[in-house]
């Protein structure tokens, strides 16, 4: 049976900024929990992604001022979610399709998780290696004298 993305979630911290935060708060926030991408919440509502690459383009380049730019203003709008029902691969597969790399996971229309592509690539690496291991094993696998051989 598939991996899904609930099955990695648990027991990992929630990291998300505020809509109305400036975006110095938000960088802040980002550097000290060492992320390169945070989920943006409006109430209780997923609005957006901040990342580093929205920093940089929207923020550094036409040189906007940390302390009174929003988050709202810059973040990445345009979002997809995943339910925690749905499997890696699959999430992986909508993921490529539409070119981003973080994918915020969603359930009853709250932020549960926040899941990044190079984290369900490794996932998914780590469940194919198992599964590997267990055919090579199996394979060669030979039962010697009065083994597991059916009796006539």
């Amino acid at each position: 049976m598939s991996k899904t993305v609930g099955d990695i979630l648990a027991g990992r911290p929630l990291h998300y900024v505020r809509a109305e935060w400036t975006v110095h708060r938000a960088v802040r926030t980002m550097a000290d929990r060492r992320v390169g991408a945070v989920c943006v919440l409006q109430d209780e509502r997923v609005v957006g992604i901040f990342s580093e690459r929205d920093l940089m383009t929207r923020v550094a380049l036409p040189r906007r001022d940390l302390e009174t730019t929003r988050v709202a203003e810059v973040m990445t709008r345009d979002i997809v979610v995943a339910s925690p029902r749905d499997t890696i691969v699959s999430c992986l597969h909508r993921m490529g399709r539409g070119g981003f790399r973080h994918l915020p996971i969603v359930e009853e229309g709250r932020l549960v998780g926040f899941v990044s592509f190079r984290e369900l690539l490794q996932f998914d690496l780590d469940e194919k290696s198992v599964e590997i291991r267990a055919m090579t094993d199996y394979i060669r696998y030979t039962p010697g004298p009065g083994g597991d051989e059916p009796e006539d």
